[in-house]
């Protein structure tokens, strides 16, 4: 089996309140721009992700609880999916249900 090599510390940490300011102003952005309508679960903004781990704006890295199926199985941001998406002209994939 080969060595896995992550591009971000895999340490979770929370290094104030969650939302941190960052957050809290996105979050009142996104409350100025899009109809309530459109829910959310959680104050954090994910800025980075790798493996199961998630970076907000405000720096805090936590455990990617709600990844899906193929996050679970490869990681985020795994290297040799990642190239395969790079050489897809045109394909991403949004998930809506945040």
């Amino acid at each position: 089996m080969s060595e896995i090599t992550y591009r971000l510390p895999q340490v979770r940490r929370v290094t104030g309140s969650v939302p941190g300011p960052s957050s809290s102003k996105m979050e009142a952005r996104r409350q100025a721009a899009v109809s309530t309508a459109v829910t959310s679960s959680s104050p954090f903004y994910a800025f980075d992700a790798d493996d199961g781990l998630l970076v907000d704006a405000d720096g805090n890295s936590v455990i990617d609880l709600g990844a899906g199926i193929a996050v679970t199985t490869v990681g985020a941001s795994a290297p040799a999916v990642t190239e395969a998406i790079r050489q897809l002209p045109g394909v991403s994939h949004i998930r809506a249900s945040w």
